[in-house]
């Protein structure tokens, strides 16, 4: 939930300079510093903090972060997220890397999770407020470059969440949740691999080959 509240929009203003056309979801990042209420009032404080330029050809990744604040003025949750502009590099920026992630151990996974996805979920999560035709239209899509419209990287974020929780037990105010987007589909089946570590979990979050779309109940 704390990954929509509070979500500024997307930057469509021609003001930017950003072609919508090219922009991806990068990575999310969350930090639960309370348990979210059942009902309340937050207010929001966005931001962009940093643009990333990868050069003339690739990618400019923006970076931002939103504070979520409960009306005693506490902080509730911080929401870290990138958006990829592809082609949009070489504006002479002076950052040109990003943080490699941590790594996943070489060894086996201590659990393995698969969960399908039905063919309208990228259409369900349009109802956050996320209405960018890449996920819904698909002369969009194949504008873009892709072969049909992919799903936001926010619902992946939200399936790996579901995934670790059913396998990994609850997780405790003030943990952080990450997560480095990849181009996936809606109606492929997720599996999730995720290794137990004293000092951090790590998941991984990849289509099931040959796993065809199903129905399913949340």
């Amino acid at each position: 939930m704390a990954v929509v509240l509070g979500w500024p929009g997307r930057m469509v203003d021609p003001a930017f300079g950003i072609d919508e056309r090219l922009v991806v979801h990068g990575d999310l990042k969350v930090v639960l510093h309370h348990p979210l209420a059942p009902q309340a009032t937050l207010m929001s404080r966005p931001r962009v903090k940093g643009v990333i330029d990868k050069g003339p050809g690739g990618a400019a990744i923006i970076q931002s972060t939103r504070e979520l604040i409960g009306e005693d003025g506490a902080p509730v949750a911080t929401v870290d997220s990138s958006t990829f502009a592809r082609k949009h590099g070489g504006f002479g920026g002076k950052a040109t890397q990003t943080a490699e992630p941590h790594a996943i151990p070489e060894r086996a996974p201590d659990e393995v999770c698969d969960l399908p996805t039905p063919p309208n979920l990228a259409l369900i999560y349009r109802l956050n407020g996320d209405e960018n035709p890449l996920h819904a239209d698909p002369q969009r899509a194949k504008a873009a470059g892709f072969e049909r419209p992919i799903l936001h990287g926010a619902a992946s974020f939200g399936i790996a969440a579901r995934a670790i929780l059913r396998t990994c037990a609850e997780v405790p105010a003030g943990a952080a949740a990450k997560h480095r987007g990849a181009i996936l589909a809606p109606g492929v089946s997720r599996r999730h691999d995720p290794h137990r570590d004293v000092a951090r979990g790590r998941a991984r979050l990849v289509p099931v080959p040959g796993r065809r779309p199903q129905r399913h109940r949340a």
